[in-house]
Protein backbone atom coordinates (compact mmCIF):
# COMPACT_ATOMS: atom_id res chain seq x y z
CA UNK A 1 0.00 0.00 0.00
CA UNK A 2 1.38 3.66 -1.23
CA UNK A 3 0.63 6.26 0.53
CA UNK A 4 1.49 10.47 -0.86
CA UNK A 5 0.87 13.74 1.25
CA UNK A 6 1.57 17.30 0.23
CA UNK A 7 1.21 19.69 -2.70
CA UNK A 8 3.11 18.89 -6.39
CA UNK A 9 6.60 18.78 -6.08
CA UNK A 10 6.49 18.45 -2.13
CA UNK A 11 5.47 15.01 -1.44
CA UNK A 12 5.87 13.04 1.72
CA UNK A 13 5.76 9.31 0.08
CA UNK A 14 5.22 6.13 2.21
CA UNK A 15 4.72 2.54 1.71
CA UNK A 16 3.33 -0.44 3.89
CA UNK A 17 4.79 -3.68 2.82
CA UNK A 18 3.32 -7.02 2.94
CA UNK A 19 4.94 -7.98 6.32
CA UNK A 20 4.08 -4.82 8.13
CA UNK A 21 6.87 -2.74 7.66
CA UNK A 22 6.71 1.04 6.76
CA UNK A 23 8.70 2.81 4.55
CA UNK A 24 9.15 6.46 3.92
CA UNK A 25 11.01 9.36 2.04
CA UNK A 26 10.76 12.94 1.14
CA UNK A 27 9.34 16.24 2.93
CA UNK A 28 9.51 15.64 6.63
CA UNK A 29 7.53 18.56 7.37
CA UNK A 30 7.27 18.53 11.05
CA UNK A 31 9.09 15.36 11.55
CA UNK A 32 6.11 12.89 10.36
CA UNK A 33 9.04 10.41 8.98
CA UNK A 34 9.56 9.75 12.88
CA UNK A 35 13.70 9.99 12.42
CA UNK A 36 14.56 11.98 14.83
CA UNK A 37 15.36 15.45 12.61
CA UNK A 38 12.90 17.46 10.90
CA UNK A 39 15.20 17.39 7.79
CA UNK A 40 13.58 16.19 4.19
CA UNK A 41 15.06 12.99 2.63
CA UNK A 42 15.70 12.75 -0.95
CA UNK A 43 12.17 13.14 -2.77
CA UNK A 44 11.51 9.70 -4.57
CA UNK A 45 8.42 8.81 -6.77
CA UNK A 46 5.66 6.60 -5.11
CA UNK A 47 7.06 3.67 -7.49
CA UNK A 48 10.56 3.66 -6.30
CA UNK A 49 9.33 3.44 -2.60
CA UNK A 50 7.00 0.86 -3.65
CA UNK A 51 9.69 -1.36 -5.30
CA UNK A 52 12.10 -0.78 -2.57
CA UNK A 53 9.42 -1.28 0.34
CA UNK A 54 9.33 -5.17 -2.04
CA UNK A 55 13.32 -5.27 -0.82
CA UNK A 56 13.14 -5.34 2.45
CA UNK A 57 14.44 -8.43 3.19
CA UNK A 58 17.78 -8.00 1.43
CA UNK A 59 18.77 -5.38 3.95
CA UNK A 60 20.16 -6.58 7.77
CA UNK A 61 17.51 -6.60 10.26
CA UNK A 62 16.72 -7.18 13.18
CA UNK A 63 20.69 -5.92 12.74
CA UNK A 64 19.99 -2.79 12.50
CA UNK A 65 22.87 -0.99 11.88
CA UNK A 66 22.65 2.21 9.66
CA UNK A 67 20.80 0.90 7.28
CA UNK A 68 17.50 2.31 8.53
CA UNK A 69 18.37 5.82 7.36
CA UNK A 70 18.67 4.91 3.66
CA UNK A 71 16.03 6.75 1.29
CA UNK A 72 13.55 5.35 1.62
CA UNK A 73 14.21 4.17 5.28
CA UNK A 74 12.10 1.85 7.02
CA UNK A 75 10.02 3.72 9.75
CA UNK A 76 8.57 1.29 12.23
CA UNK A 77 9.63 2.31 16.21
CA UNK A 78 12.96 1.14 17.45
CA UNK A 79 13.03 -0.56 20.99
CA UNK A 80 15.76 -1.43 23.07
CA UNK A 81 15.70 -4.56 25.40
CA UNK A 82 13.24 -2.76 27.79
CA UNK A 83 10.75 -2.35 25.05
CA UNK A 84 11.83 1.33 25.49
CA UNK A 85 11.47 3.49 21.61
CA UNK A 86 14.50 5.16 20.76
CA UNK A 87 15.48 6.89 17.27
CA UNK A 88 19.25 5.66 17.58
CA UNK A 89 19.95 2.43 15.89
CA UNK A 90 22.93 1.87 17.87
CA UNK A 91 20.50 1.47 20.77
CA UNK A 92 17.93 -0.55 19.46
CA UNK A 93 17.95 -4.62 19.86
CA UNK A 94 14.48 -4.62 17.80
CA UNK A 95 11.57 -3.59 16.18
CA UNK A 96 9.04 -2.41 18.98
CA UNK A 97 5.78 -3.71 16.37
CA UNK A 98 5.45 -4.45 12.84
CA UNK A 99 2.32 -2.13 11.67
CA UNK A 100 -1.06 -2.91 10.06
CA UNK A 101 -2.70 -0.01 9.24
CA UNK A 102 -1.65 3.62 8.65
CA UNK A 103 -3.55 7.22 8.47
CA UNK A 104 -1.94 10.52 7.47
CA UNK A 105 -3.34 13.82 8.25
CA UNK A 106 -2.74 17.81 7.07
CA UNK A 107 -0.94 19.25 4.05
CA UNK A 108 1.98 20.28 3.29
CA UNK A 109 2.42 23.42 0.74
CA UNK A 110 4.65 25.77 -1.14
CA UNK A 111 1.69 28.48 -1.29
CA UNK A 112 2.31 29.49 2.39
CA UNK A 113 5.52 30.00 4.54
CA UNK A 114 4.13 28.05 7.47
CA UNK A 115 2.04 24.98 5.45
CA UNK A 116 3.54 22.33 7.59
CA UNK A 117 0.68 20.42 8.70
CA UNK A 118 1.33 16.45 8.35
CA UNK A 119 0.68 14.21 10.95
CA UNK A 120 0.55 10.40 11.00
CA UNK A 121 -0.91 8.05 13.05
CA UNK A 122 0.00 4.01 11.89
CA UNK A 123 -1.69 0.85 13.83
CA UNK A 124 0.84 -1.57 15.44
CA UNK A 125 0.16 -5.29 15.80
CA UNK A 126 0.81 -4.79 19.40
CA UNK A 127 -2.91 -3.36 19.26
CA UNK A 128 -1.16 0.26 19.63
CA UNK A 129 -1.66 3.76 18.30
CA UNK A 130 1.90 5.24 16.95
CA UNK A 131 1.48 9.01 16.23
CA UNK A 132 4.75 11.56 14.77
CA UNK A 133 4.87 15.10 13.15
CA UNK A 134 2.29 18.10 13.08
CA UNK A 135 0.29 18.28 16.69
CA UNK A 136 -0.41 21.95 17.43
CA UNK A 137 -4.23 21.04 18.26
CA UNK A 138 -3.85 17.36 20.40
CA UNK A 139 -3.12 15.10 17.14
CA UNK A 140 -0.34 13.32 18.87
CA UNK A 141 -2.82 12.02 21.74
CA UNK A 142 0.28 11.91 24.18
CA UNK A 143 -1.25 14.44 26.74
CA UNK A 144 0.01 17.86 24.99
CA UNK A 145 0.00 19.87 22.12
CA UNK A 146 3.67 19.40 20.14
CA UNK A 147 4.60 21.37 17.15
CA UNK A 148 6.79 18.94 15.74
CA UNK A 149 6.99 15.35 17.45
CA UNK A 150 10.05 14.10 15.54
CA UNK A 151 9.95 10.52 16.85
CA UNK A 152 7.10 7.87 18.04
CA UNK A 153 5.42 8.81 20.55
CA UNK A 154 1.71 6.45 21.66
CA UNK A 155 -1.40 7.71 21.59
CA UNK A 156 -2.77 7.12 25.47
CA UNK A 157 -6.21 7.60 26.81
CA UNK A 158 -4.73 9.48 30.37
CA UNK A 159 -1.45 10.50 31.44
CA UNK A 160 -0.65 6.78 32.22
CA UNK A 161 -2.73 4.76 30.08
CA UNK A 162 -2.41 3.93 26.69
CA UNK A 163 -4.90 3.18 24.09
CA UNK A 164 -4.66 -0.64 23.27
CA UNK A 165 -6.77 -3.09 21.33
CA UNK A 166 -7.18 -1.08 18.68
CA UNK A 167 -8.25 -2.90 15.32
CA UNK A 168 -8.64 -0.07 13.09
CA UNK A 169 -7.40 3.83 12.31
CA UNK A 170 -8.61 6.84 10.31
CA UNK A 171 -7.67 10.32 10.12
CA UNK A 172 -10.41 13.79 9.13
CA UNK A 173 -9.78 17.00 7.94
CA UNK A 174 -7.26 19.04 6.42
CA UNK A 175 -4.51 21.51 6.83
CA UNK A 176 -4.13 21.91 10.46
CA UNK A 177 -7.57 21.17 11.18
CA UNK A 178 -7.18 17.40 11.66
CA UNK A 179 -8.36 14.48 13.94
CA UNK A 180 -7.68 11.18 14.14
CA UNK A 181 -10.36 7.87 14.98
CA UNK A 182 -9.41 4.44 16.39
CA UNK A 183 -11.76 1.41 16.98
CA UNK A 184 -11.22 -0.77 19.25
CA UNK A 185 -11.82 -4.76 19.28
CA UNK A 186 -14.30 -4.31 22.09
CA UNK A 187 -16.72 -1.52 19.32
CA UNK A 188 -15.46 1.08 21.17
CA UNK A 189 -14.66 4.29 18.92
CA UNK A 190 -12.10 6.95 20.74
CA UNK A 191 -11.10 10.07 18.95
CA UNK A 192 -8.29 12.68 19.32
CA UNK A 193 -6.98 16.12 18.09
CA UNK A 194 -8.66 19.55 16.53
CA UNK A 195 -11.91 19.69 17.63
CA UNK A 196 -13.04 23.66 17.75
CA UNK A 197 -15.63 23.14 14.89
CA UNK A 198 -16.73 19.92 16.82
CA UNK A 199 -14.89 17.29 14.63
CA UNK A 200 -14.94 14.84 17.33
CA UNK A 201 -18.56 14.50 18.36
CA UNK A 202 -18.11 14.82 22.22
CA UNK A 203 -20.26 17.49 22.80
CA UNK A 204 -17.84 20.17 22.99
CA UNK A 205 -15.09 22.31 21.29
CA UNK A 206 -12.15 21.51 22.98
CA UNK A 207 -9.39 20.37 20.83
CA UNK A 208 -8.80 16.42 22.43
CA UNK A 209 -4.70 15.57 23.31
CA UNK A 210 -6.00 12.23 24.68
CA UNK A 211 -7.93 9.89 22.81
Amino acid sequence: RVLANGDPGCHTFMALDSQGYLWGSGVNAQGILANGTTLNTNSETSANVSALAQKRDSLAYPALGTSRFLVPHVMNPLATAGGTLTTDPSLATQFKTTFIDVALAGSYTTTTSAGHWESIAALGADGRVYTAGYGNYGQIGAGADVLAQTNWSVVKVSSNVELSNVIKIYSSGEDFYTSFFAVTANGDLYAWGHNETYDLGTGDAINKTYA
